[in-house]
């Protein structure tokens, strides 16, 4: 059973270290399940640092720290359900259009060849739109880090 409860938490730091850090929400939630499969605390911080070191972050997955301006040109598609808060509220696929467009993106509804960027909530996804953009070499980019490359600032 302490294995499970190993794995349990892996998985779930895991998805906690998908957009490159762990929020204090996030950490709050990590140390309650903790607790509650009854695990010391120090395995949290040492599971937190083993997968650290082996999941890439966002602006790796994204090809480097961008300047807010890089994008410009590009055309971008959106896959999965948001997770980004802007201003105390989730930032809904209109608002991501807008600021895609503000940023001088292009937006699109399809992954096709002429794509240049899909933005995730989660790296590993496997939804359609991610395996799609797979077989064509898509850039993916978390969430996340697509924010900060086109200068939004999110919570």
């Amino acid at each position: 059973m302490v294995a499970a409860h190993h794995s349990y938490l892996e998985s779930l730091v895991s998805a906690a270290l998908a957009d490159g850090h762990v929020s204090e929400t996030e950490r709050r939630d990590l140390d309650a399940v903790t607790r509650l499969l009854a695990l010391d605390g120090s395995i949290l911080d040492a599971t937190l640092n083993r997968i650290a070191a082996l999941v890439p972050r966002p602006d790796e997955l994204a090809g480097g720290e961008l300047p807010s301006d890089a994008l410009a040109g590009n055309t971008v598609c959106f896959t999965g359900s948001l997770m980004g808060i802007l201003e105390g509220s989730a930032i809904t696929r209109d608002l991501a259009y807008q600021l895609a467009t503000a940023a001088g993106l292009v937006v699109t509804e399809r992954v096709t060849k002429q794509l240049d960027i899909l933005v995730v909530a989660d790296p590993n996804t496997q939804s359609a739109k991610a395996r799609q953009a797979r077989t064509y070499g898509t850039r993916i980019i978390a969430e996340a880090a697509f924010w900060r490359a086109i200068g939004v600032q999110t919570e």
